[in-house]
């Protein structure tokens, strides 16, 4: 017991150690680094605009917001809720994004990105003929919609795996489609094709919620078991004229405010590659602690080293005390025959030596070894939690079995 109060203790100390000297050292490295993966990720964004116009809204929330609420305005209009795919045509104003360039050039460019986006003016359009066409098919298909949706959610995909939300609803919700062949209109205006698609049911039998159908039962949901496929039904309406709406969008101010740690740094590292700003945020997370030079166990640490050295080392003392504690668990009875109370905190049953006990076995060694991980080393998050989840469950192992300890030593002694 004294030997492992001692291991105890010199873990505890070394955990204390380790976050004195993290904190102690903290630069803000790891956030540059993390602020420059998303501000590349938006760079590649950035870049496949001018193929899949679409993706716009992801990088102007006023693009998006416009688009929700033209979905919204053509949904009341056509009395339920529809999908939208309305084409729109992105020209670039500003020279093209070149992932090459120094960090600093890269920034200015994503700065200065300008699009002309033109986009037909639907909402405004009566749709007569699409809202008649649908109002029948809703009559004919309507008893079929919630028995698909029920069906669908206890379905297995193609690919193998059950159906999810986002399949159901797009099985269940029609997109009014307009197709825009010549974008060259006169005078602002372009002509598109509007289409209505729909899934309806294909099976071998009769579909038992169509009644209408010839040789159908007369029910109103699917039976179970029913085998049918959700097809595509597409349904044109012709040509119609819309007029085209054209405006002028850049990057809003809000984009770059996203990477704050980039950007206090960039005076300073913008004649830099993206890839030299990745070592330089590794370098940087470790270079207050560099020249310290912290003792382990009599042995010189590289303060850099730490990160590795420090949860290596606590994982180990941490399997230490539990193998011994188990290995004299189980021995022989007779052994652990004594008088008093036993000399290590961890197998007392008071209130401050549990809270003690707790905090030193379960919590320290998970927040140093994490804070070691996080702060010196280029680790993902999810090794960190997992390696401190990991230390956390072995400290309460170490206790658990302290206090079992401790209860079979005070029973055989009293």
């Amino acid at each position: 017991m004294k030997h492992l109060r001692f291991v105890h203790n010199t873990q505890t100390i070394l955990c204390l150690a380790v976050i004195y000297l993290v904190l102690s050292s903290w630069t803000y490295g790891p956030e540059v680094a993390d602020d420059l993966e998303a501000f590349l990720r938006t760079v590649h964004l950035t870049q496949r605009v001018a193929r899949e116009p679409e993706i716009l809204g992801h990088l102007v929330p006023t693009v998006r917001q416009a688009r929700a609420q033209r979905d919204r305005e053509l949904a009341q209009r056509i009395g339920r809720r529809v999908a939208v795919a309305a084409p729109s045509r992105l020209e670039s104003r500003s020279s093209s994004l070149n992932d090459s360039l120094p960090i600093g050039s890269l920034w200015r460019e994503m700065e200065q990105q300008v699009w002309e986006l033109k986009e037909l003016d639907i909402t405004h359009h009566d749709l007569s003929d699409v809202r008649q066409w649908y109002a029948r098919w809703r009559t004919r298909w309507g008893p079929c919609l919630r028995s698909f949706e029920r069906d669908l959610q206890g379905r297995w995909n193609p690919s193998g795996g059950p159906f999810s939300d986002d399949d159901v609803r797009r099985f269940t919700t029609p997109t009014l489609a307009f197709v825009v062949d010549d974008w060259e209109g006169e005078s602002g205006f372009v002509t598109a094709t509007v289409e209505m698609v729909v899934h309806v049911p294909e099976s071998r039998g009769p579909v038992s919620c169509r009644p209408d159908a010839p040789g159908m039962l007369d029910s109103r949901a699917i039976a179970s078991g029913e085998e049918w496929e959700p097809v595509v039904q597409r349904q044109s309406f012709g040509s119609h004229l819309f007029p085209v709406e054209t405006q002028r969008v850049r990057l809003p101010a809000s984009t770059f405010d996203r990477y704050p740690h980039l950007e206090r740094v960039l005076r300073d590292i913008g004649h830099l590659m993206p890839s030299e700003v990745s070592q330089w945020a590794v370098d940087h997370s470790v270079s207050r602690v560099r020249g310290r030079e912290p003792r382990l166990l009599g042995t010189r640490i590289r303060g850099e080293d730490l990160g590795v050295v420090a949860p290596l080392t606590l994982s180990a003392l941490g399997l230490y005390i539990l193998i011994t504690l188990a290995s004299i668990f189980q021995g022989d009875g007779r052994d652990r025959k004594g008088q008093g109370m036993l000399p290590w905190l961890a197998t007392q049953r008071s209130v401050l030596p549990m809270a003690f006990a707790g905090l030193t076995l379960a919590l320290f060694p998970a927040v140093a070894a994490g804070l070691a991980l996080w702060r010196l080393t280029a680790t993902s998050l999810f090794v960190v939690v997992v390696w401190s989840l990991a230390l956390s469950i072995l400290g309460i192992g170490i206790w658990a079995l302290a206090l079992g300890f401790g209860q079979e030593f005070g029973d055989r002694g009293g």
